[in-house]
Parts: C-alpha cells; structure tokens; sequence
C-alpha cells in the first residue's frame, strides 16, 4: 500500500445519500486495516449473538450506562483489535456492526482528523488513510453539499466551548453531526458562506445528542 497515493472514494452525491440513510457501506479499504489497529474500543449490541459467539468471554464487558445492552471490546497493547490475527479480521465473518458500518471517508467528509486532539498518534494511520481519499462529483450541488459540510464540522471545532454538552465528544460524532446539519451551512452558487446563528445549531444538535 503506498501511504501517498489518492484512493477513489467514489460519487459523493451517493456516499452522503447512503451514509444518512444509515445503509451498509461499501467501503473500499483494499489492503488498509488501520482502523483495527488504531486503539478504538469496538461497541457490541446485545442482539449481535453470533460475534458474541466468537469474541472470548474474556474480551468483552458491559459498556457503561448501558444497562448490559451493549458490550464493549478492547485492543490489546498495541492498539490492535484481539480479534486480529495475522494482519486479518479473524472473524470477519461475524464481525461486529460496528466494524461493519465504519467507514474513515466520514472524516473525508468533514475535512477533519479521526484523532482526538492531544491524544497522541493512534489514529495516525487513519488519519493517512482520509488524507488519500477522493470524492468524485456528479453535480455542481453535490460539491456545495461537500463543501457545507466542512463549514459545519469548522463550525463546531471552532464553537466547541459555546455548545458545551451539544458539542459531539469525538471526531467520529463530528463528522456524522456534520452530516446530519450540512443544509444549514448550504449557499447557492455564487452566494456567500452561510453562517447560521449558534442557537440553531444547538436546536439541531439537540436530537442527535438524544439519541444516542
């Protein structure tokens, strides 16, 4: 894998469509598994009974809060997932939802780091791999949507303090919150940047935060 190369991330008029639409991703990793190795505790439902099946007892404990309805699994001392074996998925077949449905082009997206600020280079692979990532256009709106959801993520980075608990916690929160208020920051062509007040981003912020 050459860590310098673009990487097509395809149409992205039909990435955004099936990312809000919470659809299965078909993200074209190749030979990238930066993100099993990238420190990231891997959330588990309590309905995903055959990864259960798979993952040692011993790996996985209660997600906090969660009333036994979630399952959390670590990574070992070098950040890899347990279930790494030999550079592959060890059980990809039964691989958790959450292993499914990641897709690091979120940050792409977002124009952001997958890494938390000041909590080291971890996530440094990943953030290589979203650095190679290039969108195609289909439509002149596809690129302004591109371009609205960058000025949200700026937005919020930029008032993280005046959101207090509205603001997402994690880049991957974010870029997904990006995602969802992106018509917000949305202009015309030839107009100038929108800058909606904080009170409405804190309005449409507020049902995400619940929800989670």
């Amino acid at each position: 894998m050459n860590p310098t190369s673009e990487i097509e991330a395809g149409d992205f008029g039909h990435w955004l469509k099936v990312t809000l639409a919470a659809e299965a991703a078909n993200v074209p990793c190749g030979e990238c598994n930066a993100c099993c190795r990238a420190s990231y505790f891997i959330h588990i439902t309590d309905n995903e009974y055959k990864t259960r099946e798979h993952v040692p007892r011993e790996l996985i404990f209660p997600a906090p809060g969660s009333g036994g309805k979630q399952w959390v699994m670590g990574f070992d001392e070098t950040g890899s997932c347990p279930m790494l074996k030999q550079n592959s998925c060890s059980i990809y077949a039964h691989r958790p939802r959450t292993c499914r449905d990641f897709d690091c082009r979120v940050f792409a997206a977002a124009g952001i780091s997958a890494s938390q600020p000041g909590a080291g280079d971890a996530k440094a692979e990943v953030d290589q791999q979203v650095l190679r990532w290039r969108f195609s256009y289909k439509t002149g709106n596809d690129k302004r949507k591109h371009t609205a959801i960058k000025a949200a993520a700026a937005f919020i980075r930029e008032n993280q303090q005046q959101l207090g608990a509205q603001a997402p916690a994690t880049p991957t929160a974010l870029a997904l919150a990006s995602l969802h208020i992106y018509e917000l920051f949305l202009t015309e062509e030839g107009t100038d940047p929108v800058k909606p007040d904080l009170g409405t981003i804190k309005a449409n912020l507020h049902p995400l935060n619940s929800s989670d």
